[in-house]
């Protein structure tokens, strides 16, 4: 069975809730046509498997409280990066946190200062 964890950010004003992912879940995002935007990647696939939380409100949050859903998301989901600890799936692992790390810090940055292009 799926587990969930359900909690509170200071500020927020609804409970957060991180998902244990599924096989398909992980695949599925594996599978991700390279081409997409990262704000599709993230509201179209990522968000609705890994949490609660519409884009938006992740737009709006700090650093240091995307990085507790994270740490949320990564306890709930220990088995799976567990895995991570095998080769073949650490340097996949890797390649995804790069990619969203790059992706995010370049809409951060454009944000911050608007004539930042890719």
């Amino acid at each position: 069975m799926k587990k969930t964890e359900k909690f509170k950010i200071e500020g927020f004003d609804k409970n957060i809730i991180v998902n244990e992912l599924t096989i398909k879940e992980i695949l599925s995002i594996f599978n991700q046509d390279e081409k997409i935007s990262f704000d599709k990647l993230l509201s179209e696939e990522l968000l609705p498997k890994v949490c609660n939380l519409e884009l938006s409100e992740v737009y709006d949050m700090t650093p240091a409280e995307l990085n507790f859903v994270w740490e949320k998301f990564k306890e709930i989901n220990k088995v799976f990066f567990g895995l991570g600890r095998i080769p073949a799936v650490e340097k996949v692992i890797n390649q995804i946190q790069k990619a969203i790390t790059d992706d995010f810090l370049k809409q951060y940055a454009s944000l911050l200062n608007p004539a930042i292009t890719e």
